[in-house]
């Protein structure tokens, strides 16, 4: 048994018996109101689930088990000669709460390798029966649902697990899925693009071994990989595609069910798309190189004037720079300073949070990551916007799949929040 699974092992009684206690002491002690509003407005900011691998701090940004995205960036493990945290130490972290060494996530990528080695790399029947043309994202989704008759969990479920033991059947399927996908996501990049299946890398790392899938041996390629899987790795359990997979994976169902569905949500133009629809955005500022100061106001004034929002500034939660933003911005800073595209996503820095400001808006202005990830991808020369939400899936499987453990470590039960319809709220509001 490998450190990461031992840790998880010290660590289930003790994380039972420390929800069994809140339970038993503060079962009944409210923590969260709604209003009319909220009820209508996609229940934002109600705190109604339980998710143990990240949050989300409005001043800090996401953390990762408690640690921000800086400290991260500068204790987790790297590849050698590297500068960025590699994916293994990320899901380590996740898993267990605890900081990996250099060996742990050397034990975990080994342990990658071999799932990955141990299944059969042709492409998927199901994914091969698709044209080359459908959706990246739907391409993913029934390649993940495909895989789902190699299931541990819902093949110890059949033979009569109890419902407790069922986390170790989910972490056997987060290993094994999160060990295929990134095979499958250079596959669907490749077959789209009529190129030839990929061949799986003898000795890399997660994230450099996709890189080197996508586009051959190119170190800069790694290094980005490596920083966007991080970056992307989790993002607490209340946005659609987390929650998609907690969801369904609350009625047991097995990872391969959860996964599919988290990038179906993914997929919606309101969440995992929103780094196209920023480099969509951004286009016809750079069509003619770097533009003027005032040609970036007025294109932003433009853009508000016709109803609609700034693409990639503004978040839910966050109240500062998103610190994701902050670690691409200063990657394609130091790696492509001449980039007309590099020096312009800069220059919205400066003016779009002056130009909301000026219309009314001044709690919610600052960039987020998507205004940089696409940045990113373009840089490295994957212009195929549709993907990056497959790159985005695969990166938010390690949190998803390590929160999906949890959830089962824990027997969280169904989720089933109650609905009411419009009449039956204006009865209770003449009434209240």
């Amino acid at each position: 048994m490998n450190r990461m699974r031992q840790l998880i092992d010290e660590r289930v009684e003790p994380a039972r018996k420390r929800v069994r206690a809140l339970i038993k002491e503060h079962g009944a002690r409210p923590i969260a109101e709604i209003n009319v509003a909220q009820l209508y407005g996609g229940v934002r900011g109600v705190i109604s689930l339980v998710n143990e691998t990240s949050a989300l701090d409005p001043m800090q940004g996401i953390r990762y088990r408690g640690r921000t995205i800086p400290e991260l960036i500068q204790r987790l493990p790297r590849a050698p000669g590297g500068g960025q945290p590699l994916a293994e130490g990320l899901l380590f972290l996740l898993m267990t709460g605890e900081e990996p060494t250099d060996e742990d996530v050397a034990a975990v990528a080994e342990d990658l390798r071999a799932r990955a080695r141990r299944f059969d790399q042709a492409v998927p029947p199901a994914l091969a029966a698709l044209p080359p043309d459908t959706e990246p994202m739907a391409q993913l989704a029934v390649a993940v649902l495909s895989l789902q008759h190699t299931s541990e969990a819902h093949r110890i479920y059949k033979a009569g697990a109890h419902a407790k033991d069922l986390w170790e059947g989910t972490y056997e399927d987060a290993l094994n899925l999160l060990a295929r996908l990134p095979a499958l996501a250079a596959t669907i990049y490749r077959r789209t693009h009529g190129l030839a299946a990929p061949q799986l890398p003898d000795d890399l790392d997660w994230a450099g071994g996709l890189a080197w899938m996508l586009a051959g041996e190119a170190p800069l390629f790694a290094e980005a990989m490596r920083l966007f899987t991080f970056l992307h790795g989790d993002h607490e359990g209340g946005n659609i595609g987390a929650h998609a997979t907690h969801l369904v994976g609350s009625a047991l169902a097995d990872p391969y069910y959860a996964f599919s569905a988290g990038v179906a949500g993914l997929a919606g133009p309101l969440h995992g798309r929103s780094t196209q629809d920023f480099m969509r955005w951004v286009a016809p500022l750079v069509a003619d190189g770097t533009p003027s100061r005032e040609a970036v106001e007025r294109h932003c004034v433009a853009t508000l004037e016709q109803g609609q929002v700034i693409p990639g500034f503004g978040h839910a939660v966050l109240r500062r720079v998103d610190p994701r933003y902050v670690a691409l911005y200063r990657f394609c800073r130091e790696r492509f300073p001449e980039s007309e595209l590099v020096q312009t996503v800069g220059l919205l820095y400066e003016v779009v949070p002056e130009v909301l400001k000026s219309h009314g808006q001044d709690r919610n202005v600052w960039p987020t990551v998507d205004a940089y990830a696409g940045v990113l991808l373009r840089q490295l020369g994957l212009v195929d916007e549709p993907f990056y939400g497959v790159l985005i899936a695969v990166s938010r499987a390690i949190g998803v799949l390590s929160a999906q453990v949890w959830d089962r470590i824990l027997a969280l039960p169904p989720e089933r929040p109650k609905s009411v319809t419009t009449d039956w709220l204006e009865r209770y509001l003449a009434r209240h």
